[in-house]
């Protein structure tokens, strides 16, 4: 297992736009370059009939070590013929439960099933953290996601994959899965399938589940980057000027994950999330030149945001969710 202990990294934001020279690492234009930090594509041979897979997985203070083993194992564990390697992200100090010497173990432990470490030595946000861990990349061909509280299905890298394989003009790819609380509740929480009917609703839902995603090298060989002023909606904003720049997206119609309902889901979910996320679907619309009747979906979204959390519990758990 390696580790990459740099104190700060890369906050770099993405798209394919130029980069004018007085930009600095951090500032909207700013590109990082995969290029540069590692080494090139690992290429499929007849030794080694797969294709080399990075999953990362941040942590950070507030999560859970028993979760994050079983997120580690439903990765370790898949049966595919490609080669995964596991990057752990370690985001700021960690709490009394998982303080140092407690999360020391659990890296010895599991030696032989993470690849490698990223340390932030202070909590920076999952966009810096995901920056940080793109930027440790090595020769992979694809990167997945799965967050440090979710449980990979069986099969996932296999299926995801392949079918990635077999449609090279894709570069992100997701699928459907299931929001569960592991005591009773669980849903099968579905998304549009075609790129096409992707960018439509692309104003008003988040086109894929960010823990179900996998992402084709040339994204980030691209300079793509997490943007660093969208907090709690990274992966929105990512996906959103992804689209702005031409990357085709497509979703899976079968479950990838099983994505855990904590119980803090539906409280922290307020303000500035809201906020963020409207000004997102309201540059999409512009972006795209959208009647104003589409302006209706993203400030119901932004009113829902603000319901009391019984109400907004109900609402997740209905068909309201996926059809908003």
């Amino acid at each position: 297992m390696q580790t990459d202990s740099n104190s700060i990294g890369d906050t770099r934001q993405f798209g394919k736009q130029p980069v004018a020279k007085d930009t600095a690492p951090g500032t909207p234009g700013a590109q990082g370059t995969l290029n540069t930090l590692g080494d090139p594509e690992l290429q499929s041979t007849p030794d080694t009939p797969g294709v080399v897979v990075a999953v990362l997985i941040p942590f950070h203070y507030k999560e859970r070590l028993d979760w994050l083993q079983q997120a580690v194992d439903s990765i370790y564990d898949q049966q595919t013929r490609h080669t995964i390697r596991i990057y752990l992200g370690i985001d700021g100090p960690l709490g009394t439960d998982t303080a140092p010497a407690t999360i020391s173990d659990f890296l010895t432990r599991n030696t032989a099933k993470i690849h490698k470490t990223v340390n932030n030595p202070v909590n920076q946000g999952l966009a810096v953290m995901l920056n940080r861990m793109i930027d440790a990349l090595e020769n992979e061909s694809f990167i997945m996601r799965l967050d440090a509280d979710d449980i990979a299905l069986p099969g996932r890298v296999e299926t995801q994959i392949n079918w990635m394989l077999a449609h090279p003009e894709t570069d992100v790819c997701g699928g459907y899965m299931i929001e569960t609380d592991f005591t009773g509740y669980s849903q099968l929480i579905t998304y549009p399938l075609t790129h096409a009917e992707m960018a439509g609703q692309s104003h008003r839902r988040n086109p894929i589940a960010h823990p179900a995603c996998a992402v084709r090298r040339r994204v980030y060989a691209d300079g793509n980057r997490y943007p660093t002023d969208a907090l709690y909606n990274e992966d929105l904003g990512m996906w959103l000027q992804l689209l702005d720049n031409g990357y085709r997206f497509a979703n899976i119609a079968e479950p990838l994950i099983q994505f855990r309902i904590r119980d803090d889901f539906y409280r922290k979910r307020g303000y500035l999330m809201a906020a963020i996320e409207l000004k997102l679907y309201l540059q999409r619309l512009k972006t795209t030149k959208a009647p104003l009747s589409a302006y209706a979906f993203p400030l119901m979204r932004f009113v829902f945001r603000f319901m009391p959390s019984g109400i907004k519990k109900l609402g997740y758990r209905s068909g309201l969710r996926q059809r908003l």
